[in-house]
């Protein structure tokens, strides 16, 4: 029996790694139906860790197809194993693709609200790039609801932490968008200092 169920767990975890490369060179259905072959040793083996994971990837996988509400449904099932089984697992990164497919799908203030769950599980380390990115998104989500000074707000959060943490390609791209929300708001002087700042990050 101790045998059977560790060639489980080598095959499980052979077929998740063929999943990975699958995924990298976009190879999607061939990327679901492995999913289903993780499901069966994970329901062998009793591992709700994996179930919860291969959730996530199937999750990704409608992502890259444009099934957003599919997508939704396996993060939704992703998030009841881990708060029902208490399972380890990134709720904050759940919250944040669910925030990815509710913005896919225009639904700007469903998306607003998953990603503050998302922003309040990461303020432990509000440096992290997960974080910056969920703040990111946040101000796009108010620009395209025409809240523009919570666009400002999260705009200049996430300028300020990226530079903080050295990326400045992601630094640069925010003042342009910061740039665009001055100039749409009627505020010069503050659109000149933005374009001034992109010519310093660009140098």
């Amino acid at each position: 029996k101790f045998q059977q169920v560790q060639d489980w767990h080598w095959l499980t975890f052979a077929r998740h790694e063929k999943f990975q490369s699958l995924q990298s060179i976009e190879d999607y259905d061939a990327a679901w139906t492995l999913t289903d072959q993780l499901l069966q040793g994970y329901f062998e083996t009793r591992n709700k860790q994996g179930l919860s994971q291969t959730a996530i990837n199937r999750a990704s996988i409608c992502y890259e197809r444009f099934e957003n509400y599919r997508a939704l449904e396996n993060l939704r099932i992703a998030e009841n194993l881990i708060l029902k089984e208490r399972i380890n697992g990134s709720l904050a990164y759940i919250y944040s693709n669910m925030a990815m497919n509710f913005q896919d799908l225009e639904e700007y203030n469903t998306a607003i609200r998953y990603l503050r769950k998302s922003i309040a599980l990461y303020s432990v380390t509000e440096s992290s790039s997960e974080h910056l990115w969920c703040l990111h998104q946040l101000g796009d989500c108010f620009y395209k609801l025409y809240k523009l000074e919570e666009a400002e707000e999260n705009f200049l959060l996430s300028y300020r932490g990226y530079l903080k943490i050295q990326d400045p390609e992601t630094a640069l791209q925010l003042m342009k968008k910061l740039h665009e929300l001055f100039k749409n708001s009627f505020q010069p002087a503050k659109a000149a200092q933005a374009e001034q700042m992109i010519q310093e990050i660009a140098q």
